[in-house]
């Protein structure tokens, strides 16, 4: 279920633009997700500010 899970939250997650909602070009995306506790986890690394 995390192998298919995992593709399609990180597309809808660049969708929604939130680069631009940060103001900062994100440059990669984590996620995961506890199955027992329900929970997802995303861990943005963003670019340094200019």
């Amino acid at each position: 279920m995390k192998l298919v899970k995992r593709p399609l939250e990180r597309r809808l997650l660049l969708q929604t633009r939130i680069e631009a909602i940060l103001k900062q070009p994100i440059s990669e995306v984590f996620l995961d997700w506890n199955f027992t506790t329900d929970k997802g986890y995303t861990l943005l690394l963003l670019e340094p500010a200019k």
